[in-house]
């Protein structure tokens, strides 16, 4: 049987449509409108694209959804509460209406969209939209991010840790905190995909490396209140965790070890180890050190679960390679991953079981376990 040549087809397919007769027909014929006008809003929304995501900043800083959770507002009073002039106010309520992020009502009001509603009811969007003007700092200049001219960048300075720094403990306390912090908002985005995906009842310790403020693990607690756990981080975060873990009165179920799974050997005991967004962070050799101390710590028959956003997957491509490839490039460490590229890292230390496990929301998060 003949296979399908996609090299090829790709190569005619791209001559056809740079005929400038071909592309004409193709642009005024009636059978190819439908996709012609989805190719222009497509390429329109790559272009405006950035205004998009200033019209959504400026709702959550203005905090219109919160402001809107009770039901629909005057426009006029909504722009005295948020001290800008209505014209203005109406034309940000237009533009977050236009992309349904709010929705104009007929009496000269305005509620929440289908799509306001949905950041509305997890607040760690909001986190992210917050975060992300420290990301459009290094952003206005991609060229120099791509070509890496710039040795400091806002994000590499927000994750110090990666920053070519053999001494972590040289962070600083608040530097821990504000990163942990968008670490901890986040998470449940992650967390409910984990937990709706594995079964945590075959276990009886479960350790979370690089678990920062024990956010995963405070959640997990709640459904799991005969599970011992414990996170493993850096002692400026592990002190937070200790924090958090008390706030929550499950200092008697979560323990808190500090270090580095850099440096520091992993603590043994536990037939469960987790890495939750903190390989991609990591170069190839680090994630190699990193699978062979877990490999180490876990006991026969211990499993390694894995979660964090992976590329190669339908769906996953904008969220991979696109944000999370632009992303971490200038944050300055770490590459977004395929679920066949960790397979190969994980063998690579020795770990022979390796699965993929299927996710509801797998633009969120890939999730792998390996065994030994």
């Amino acid at each position: 049987m003949i296979g399908f040549n996609r090299s090829g087809f790709s190569k005619i397919r791209d001559q056809f449509l740079l005929n400038d007769r071909l592309r004409k027909f193709i642009e005024n014929s009636v059978f190819f409108k439908p996709f012609v006008r989805a190719q222009a809003e497509e390429i329109f929304d790559l272009v405006s694209g950035f205004v998009y995501s200033q019209i959504l900043f400026a709702c959550v800083s203005l905090n219109l959804f919160e402001k809107l959770k009770s039901g629909p507002i005057n426009i006029k009073e909504l722009s005295v509460s948020c001290e800008i002039d209505f014209p203005e106010m109406l034309r940000l309520v237009e533009g977050a209406s236009a992309l349904g992020l709010l929705e104009k009502r007929e009496d000269e009001s305005v509620g929440l969209g289908f799509k306001g509603i949905v950041i509305l009811t997890k607040p760690s969007i909001s986190g992210l939209v917050k975060h992300h003007s420290t990301f459009y700092r290094d952003l206005i200049d991609p060229i120099s991010i791509l070509q890496r001219k710039k040795k400091i960048t806002s994000l590499g300075s927000f994750w110090p840790y990666a920053l070519d720094k053999k001494d972590i403990s040289s962070i600083s306390y608040e530097a821990a905190k504000n990163y942990s912090d968008v670490m901890s908002i986040s998470q449940p985005l992650v967390s409910e995909q984990i937990r709706s995906s594995y079964d945590f009842n075959k276990h009886q310790k479960i350790l979370d490396l690089g678990g920062g403020q024990a956010t995963f693990l405070i959640q997990l607690a709640k459904d799991h209140p005969k599970l011992k756990m414990a996170v493993f981080d850096l002692p400026q975060v592990s002190e937070m965790a200790e924090e958090k873990i008390l706030e929550a009165g499950l200092q008697d179920q979560i323990d808190v070890h500090k270090g580095s799974f850099l440096n520091d050997r992993i603590p043994i005991g536990y037939d469960l180890i987790t890495l939750i967004r903190v390989l991609y962070d990591h170069s190839d050799d680090n994630v190699s050190n990193i699978l062979h101390s877990v490999k180490k710590a876990l006991p026969r028959n211990g499993t390694l679960l894995i979660a964090e956003p992976m590329s190669g997957k339908p769906g996953t491509e904008k969220m991979s390679d696109a944000y999370f490839g632009m992303y971490l490039l200038a944050m300055g460490k770490g590459v977004p991953r395929s679920h066949k590229k960790i397979f190969h890292l994980l063998r690579k230390s020795g770990f022979s079981y390796i699965k993929s496990l299927s996710v509801t929301l797998p633009i969120q998060t890939g999730l792998i376990i390996a065994k030994h």
